[in-house]
């Protein structure tokens, strides 16, 4: 018996919301779970479903949709019409392959109904392809219309907006509380308009009728069955250039080649090669609590270690409470045990910042943190920018997994474009200082770039 794997693509295909959306990320099963919902109503002689890539080649390239189709309906005695790329039901029911590869093929389902409308990759749509088919969602054969759609992140498409709720807007990634969380909108002279219930859209708008909308995030961690198959594709998304590595394997609506940004794509094509040393020859870690706010700026944790000519990183960085933000320094310090841990020093904050830190260890047993404190005498900006020899050299190694050293990597991208967070830049180059300090009791200062 075919079935869903556990997890978003079984969410995928439990939603009841009129369109859903899913992905964000390449190897998540988006197609096969695209097909497995067009089965559902295979039963209806009836039912007619139409399954959209934006070019014929898509639908015909080898491993594509007809081929994926073919194991899922074939066994069901499903007839094929390869002319007219579509499948017959023994009940009567049909489901249609077709493309829109110019804006004007839309129009030539003027009049259609269509009960099971689904966009395999609809970031490569147009929005009036999308908002033109999603008026010939209709039916008159028992089964409500419905949408479903599959994608991979594209910062640039109108598809980013869509989705914008269910994505951090600073980290480009899915809120993962958020994913399978159904909202309603309606749409009026082009612009959406939202809300939490359907309800609240018809009291400010009587005539109106609200459509729910979802969007379920999906990696290839969520598809064992491919990555049991076919373990070397993990491998093929790690070699991709750092900015299809970001969208496709971790799933990033943020990222895009930026023009403006410090350094280029190809600074960072090294950062992630899955090894992890077992001893460092000089660690320290650094923390920019951020003032302990939950809402505010990112709070940074970063640890930093030499190995073999290279500089280590793993880090924690979120949107804590002073609370947490101390549980995690200890956790991270635990991990690694660093040979020093700074923080800068601010009586009004970072000092009172320090107790919570020793009562976060004292709680587990931990010894106290061999905590430095120091002061500061250059701005954010020019701190950052220490970190060009090393990017630009490829010292870095991120720790594979990392989530807040995959939050630093996309703050670095963007550095020091408007409206992007710096906070783990700036603390990785405050632990990489405090490397620096540690050398230079062996190495001279201008010695230490070519030393790492």
């Amino acid at each position: 018996m075919v079935r869903p794997q556990p997890g978003p693509q079984e969410k995928f295909l439990a939603s009841q919301a009129d369109i859903v959306l899913y992905g964000g990320a390449a190897g998540g099963g988006k197609t096969f779970a695209l097909l497995l919902e067009s089965l559902r109503h295979v039963g209806n002689p009836h039912f007619g479903g139409l399954i959209l890539r934006r070019t014929t080649k898509e639908v015909c390239n080898v491993g594509g949709l007809w081929d994926e189709a073919e194991k899922l309906y074939m066994p069901l005695e499903a007839e094929p019409r390869i002319g007219s790329l579509e499948w017959r039901f023994p009940s009567g029911a049909k489901v249609k392959f077709d493309h829109l590869e110019h804006e004007q093929d839309k129009h030539k389902y003027q009049g259609s109904q269509v009960a099971f409308l689904g966009f395999d990759e609809l970031t490569r749509f147009t929005s009036g392809q999308f908002w033109y088919l999603l008026s010939r969602n209709r039916s008159t054969c028992g089964v409500r219309p419905y949408v479903r759609a599959t994608c991979n992140p594209d910062a640039d498409s109108w598809v980013t907006e869509l989705v914008r709720w269910w994505i951090d807007p600073q980290t480009g990634y899915a809120i993962p509380e958020r994913s399978g969380v159904v909202r309603y909108f309606i749409r009026i002279g082009g612009e959406l308009h939202w809300a939490d219930d359907a309800e609240t859209l018809k009291a400010e708008w009587p005539d109106s009728v609200p459509k729910s909308f979802t969007f379920i995030a999906a990696s290839l961690d969520d598809n064992p069955a491919l990555t049991s198959r076919d373990p070397g594709y993990l491998g093929n998304l790690l070699s991709l250039p750092s900015v299809d590595r970001e969208r496709l394997l971790r799933g990033n609506w943020r990222i895009r080649s930026q023009d403006g940004a410090e350094w280029g794509d190809a600074c960072f094509d090294c950062l992630w090669d899955g090894f992890w040393p077992g001893a460092f020859e000089l660690s320290a870690m650094a923390i920019d609590p951020s003032k302990g706010r939950e809402h505010g700026d990112y709070a940074a944790i970063v640890f930093t270690g030499v190995s073999g000519g290279l500089i280590w990183v793993d880090a924690t960085v979120a949107k804590l409470s002073a609370q947490s933000i101390a549980e995690a320094t200890v956790a991270l310090y635990r991990e690694h045990l660093p040979a020093v841990v700074g923080m800068e020093d601010n009586a009004n904050q970072d000092l009172a910042f320090g107790s919570l830190v020793a009562s976060a260890a004292s709680d587990v047993g931990c010894p106290p943190l061999p905590m430095v404190h120091y002061t500061q005498r250059t701005n954010k900006v020019d701190r950052i920018y220490r970190l060009g020899p090393h990017i630009n050299a490829k010292r870095l190694r991120f720790r594979e997994g990392s989530r807040g050293c995959e939050l630093i990597e996309s703050q670095l991208r963007g550095f020091p474009l408007k409206d992007v967070h710096d906070d783990g830049p700036d603390a990785l180059e405050q632990a990489i200082d405090l490397l620096n300090k540690q050398a230079a009791r062996g190495y001279a200062a201008h010695d230490l770039v070519e030393a790492f």
